[in-house]
């Protein structure tokens, strides 16, 4: 994730409480109620919806964060638990009346550099369609791990999804990626052997021990100094550890040359990338 919640650039949107979305499954009767309204934070290189609860008298964040091309959905948890180190962990994920969603979930340690507080994230990714099939929900759970077994009462899910959409616009249109703004790049960025970036050395170990492979395909921002700011999967493995450490080789040792506009200037542009994990034998 790009620096968590706690840096977002850009502006915030609030949306009040309103009326509950209609759905044939009531939230369970131990689902959280939200303590904040929802906020939509539009970033330079991502668009997030987060809201806040409280359980056991400490606060929760449960935030949605979509690939910029709208092909998978983040769902992020931030939670003050147990200190925990990196690893990768089975949920299940329930909304509504829909078909429950197995999915790999990533826990990791991070701290709020506002007020040096620590707390878990806990970040599942879910393809567009599994996630659309939580539409009209009242309230969402995970289930499957001691850090991880909550219900969350869901108001305006609907409005939340349409501001994340109209944010999405706008970040498409910074990043050259709408259809109007490809156009304008005449030279895409450029960079030399992305695959020679990998080694097997990279193959994180949980994924080795548990047997994990599959193709990730992810989007990174590439801003007008060739720097990537941002990578997101928008095809997901079905292993959060592989997702997550495409993203962090392509982040630490990818090098590019910046896009060109059709007057020769450099500007922002994006880059895309499937990966293929496959365990070395």
């Amino acid at each position: 994730m790009n620096s968590s919640l706690f840096a977002l650039l850009g502006s915030a949107l609030l949306l009040a409480p309103s009326a509950v979305l209609a759905d044939s499954s009531p939230a369970p009767a131990d689902a959280l109620a939200p303590t904040r309204p929802w906020v939509v934070e539009w970033a330079e290189s991502s668009c997030v919806a987060s809201r806040q609860y409280e359980a056991q008298g400490k606060p929760i964040t449960l935030a949605l964060r979509p690939s910029p091309m709208g092909g998978t959905m983040q769902l992020i948890l931030l939670a003050q638990r147990r200190s925990v180190d990196a690893y990768q962990g089975d949920t299940t994920i329930r909304g509504g009346t829909g078909e429950p969603i197995k999915s790999s979930m990533l826990f990791y340690p991070i701290e709020n550099k506002t007020n040096k507080t620590k707390v878990t994230a806990l970040v599942a990714t879910l393809s567009a369609a599994q996630f659309h099939a939580l539409d009209g929900a009242q309230w969402i759970g995970f289930q499957g791990h001691d850090l991880v077994q909550q219900n969350f009462r869901l108001t305006q899910f609907s409005a939340v999804q349409a501001k994340l959409a109209e944010c999405l616009v706008n970040l498409k249109r910074y990043w050259l990626m709408s259809d109007d703004q490809i156009r304008r790049i005449k030279v895409p960025p450029i960079t030399s052997n992305i695959m020679g970036l990998f080694s097997s050395n990279d193959y994180p170990t949980q994924a080795l021990r548990e047997n994990n492979s599959g193709t990730v395909g992810v989007r990174l921002m590439i801003d007008d100094k060739g720097v990537v700011q941002d990578c997101m999967a928008n095809e997901t493995s079905g292993s959060a550890v592989l997702d997550a450490m495409t993203c962090i080789v392509l982040r630490q040792r990818a090098k590019f040359k910046p896009a060109r506009d059709v007057d020769g200037k450099s500007v922002h542009s994006y880059f895309d990338q499937r990966v293929t994990w496959q365990i070395p034998g």
